[in-house]
């Protein structure tokens, strides 16, 4: 059984953030495709996510930071309830893991609803969106590939041996007041703080000290490097665009509105000290991460980031505490 294809190669979002990437492509399947990519984005947490690999700053921080915490309150944000089967490594130990997952593709599929895949093809998060049991294959595409794969692929990408697998469930009627306060309470959790369950990963403020470390150790990844500088700088681009959506949660309440404003127009600093850090470490050749003078600048702009975020974090507490 096979679903129409999911417009994701033809898409005009961007797939910095596979998974948000892959969850605007099913809305419409589901008959929520009034979210825009940025509120997506924004009521999930990404636009102000940020998670690097401790040491190297290499290209896993933007995927593997907490599924599990994120995705679960980032789908609850958006009024949705979902199912998943989800593993960090590929456990064959695990009784019925593939066949948990392959039943869930199976009912998600015959629902009309398309699924979110780990790795099906690349590196990043894809979309499941039919299957043959004839020929144990699955039908995936994510931005860049489509094609099949077998059924038995799940879990044992090229790359990472994370087996995920994810369907919309349900749609819910979401109260806007919770809405609001889960959204706020997701960005500060993953943003003021390292709240990351593994070591070798670190999250929010913190995560700017890490940066900076790793370029005082000459340590630093050069192509990963410049990987979380152009996922980060159109997170928070993103940011700024969600806000203005954000605002309309709180109507004619100008005390509300005001803190969002600052905080909107400070994450719109940070998308120009992005841009500062982009024209040191382009995406097409990732610049000298290892020269002092370069270096010596990109921990300034990382600094001045860093304080800019925490500031228009801060507005964002304020914000929450108010809702109390």
């Amino acid at each position: 059984m096979k679903l129409n294809k999911p417009n994701c190669l033809e898409s005009s979002v961007s797939n910095l953030s596979s998974f948000c990437f892959c969850l605007y492509h099913i809305l419409p399947y589901i008959n929520q495709d009034k979210y825009s990519y940025e509120e997506v984005m924004g009521y999930t947490g990404h636009a102000f996510h940020i998670n690097l690999r401790v040491e190297t700053i290499n290209k896993w921080g933007p995927t593997m930071y907490d599924w599990g915490g994120v995705i679960t309150q980032g789908l609850h944000n958006l009024g949705f309830n979902f199912k998943a089967v989800g593993y960090s490594g590929y456990h064959l130990g695990v009784p019925n893991v593939l066949d948990d997952a392959v039943r869930l593709i199976r009912d998600s599929i015959q629902r009309g609803v398309p699924l979110i895949m780990w790795e099906p093809l690349n590196s990043e998060f894809g979309i499941i969106y039919g299957y043959n049991d004839e020929s144990q294959m699955l039908s995936v595409v994510d931005a860049t590939k489509e094609g099949e794969i077998p059924f038995d692929r799940i879990g044992r990408g090229a790359d990472t041996p994370e087996f995920f697998v994810l369907s919309i469930s349900e749609v819910i009627e979401k109260n806007a007041r919770e809405r609001i306060k889960g959204t706020l309470d997701l960005i500060l959790k993953y943003g003021l703080q390292d709240s990351h369950d593994f070591w070798e990963f670190t999250t929010g403020l913190p995560a700017y000290e890490t940066w900076i470390k790793a370029f005082n150790n000459k340590s630093v990844d050069i192509q990963g490097n410049a990987f979380n500088i152009q996922v980060l700088m159109n997170a928070r681009h993103t940011a700024v665009r969600f806000m203005d959506k954000f605002k309309d949660e709180f109507k004619e309440d100008n005390y509300h509105t005001e803190l969002i404003e600052k905080s909107k127009n400070t994450f719109s600093e940070v998308v120009n000290l992005y841009k500062k850090l982009e024209t040191l470490f382009p995406f097409s050749n990732d610049g000298h991460p290892t020269e002092s003078r370069v270096s010596n600048e990109a921990i300034s702009i990382l600094q001045q980031i860093k304080e800019a975020e925490e500031s228009a974090l801060l507005n964002l507490k304020q914000l929450r505490e108010h809702l109390d």
